[in-house]
């Protein structure tokens, strides 16, 4: 299966965009065929279209064997996010082929899963087997990514992480750091989990900030940006394969901020 992935949102990397050209083989062998960015913001509408051609010709294909479409929905910048799921949904009704729209931070929750389990397994390399056996097994921990937005609050996601998978626990919301923190240490208790909250994403250092002034126990895992973007394609790509996609008018963005047309509007709205 033939897979390009975009986001523009911002949070997966910190360019103006990023494409990925990925081929998901039977057995579920992954090759990354492409990888293209965009740097600047300011010229992502007029660099988008050549970048997804250079992209498309790096993999070695052409537009009508591409197989499905992934997208980043955000949450991120309100003009970068309208181009960018515009562009794919325009390809997706072109090409005749399924769009999979995916929140930013579960892609970013994926890539630190991946990462926490790499090192779980580099830390158990060269012990001997009774040795890890005497060990505490790795149980449930909370996974919360976080993403500055408005002043003084933050964009976040609560996921549950176990040895095997890491899935949603809550839908993204906006709240201030201390509010995010106790709605994940809440949950936490109200899975029974022990152990500390990951933290994830460009917000952490914020909320680490604060648990720190508590004295609550927490970890912080930076994740390699590009392996977010992969795995944007990765979660994609299964949406598509077990055909769980809906219809185009289904993905909306996730907002870091509202727009100033919107702004203007819930102040009129307010003085009515």
């Amino acid at each position: 299966m033939k897979i390009l992935a975009l986001d523009t949102g911002g949070l997966v990397t910190p360019d103006a965009a990023t494409i990925v050209a990925m081929r998901w083989d039977d057995g579920d062998e992954v090759s990354i065929l492409a990888l293209e960015t965009i740097v600047e913001p300011r010229k992502l509408g007029a660099l988008l279209a050549g970048r997804l051609e250079d992209a498309i010709e790096k993999a070695g294909w052409e537009w009508e064997e591409v197989n499905g479409l992934v997208v980043g929905i955000g949450p991120g910048s309100w003009t970068s996010l309208r181009v960018g799921v515009a562009t794919m949904k325009t390809l997706a009704q072109t090409l005749g082929i399924p769009l999979a729209g995916i929140p930013s931070f579960d892609a970013l929750a994926a890539a630190a899963h991946r990462a926490l389990t790499e090192h779980e397994l580099e830390a158990q390399t060269g012990k001997s087997r009774k040795k890890r056996q005497s060990e505490p097994a790795v149980g449930s921990q909370i996974l919360l990514t976080l993403a500055p937005c408005r002043p003084g609050e933050l964009y976040g996601k609560i996921f549950l992480r176990t040895p095997h998978y890491v899935a949603g626990a809550q839908k993204e919301w906006i709240a201030s750091a201390k509010t995010h923190t106790d709605a994940a240490y809440s949950q936490a208790l109200s899975d029974d989990i022990d152990a500390p909250v990951i933290l994830c994403g460009a917000g952490s250092d914020e909320a680490s900030t604060y648990l720190t002034s508590r004295d609550e126990a927490h970890t912080v895992v930076d994740v390699d940006t590009m392996q977010v973007a992969i795995e944007l394609a990765l979660t994609g790509a299964f949406q598509i394969s077990t055909e769980e996609t809906g219809p185009l008018e289904d993905i909306v963005p996730l907002y870091l901020a509202p727009s100033s047309a919107e702004r203007n509007r819930d102040e009129l709205l307010a003085t009515r």
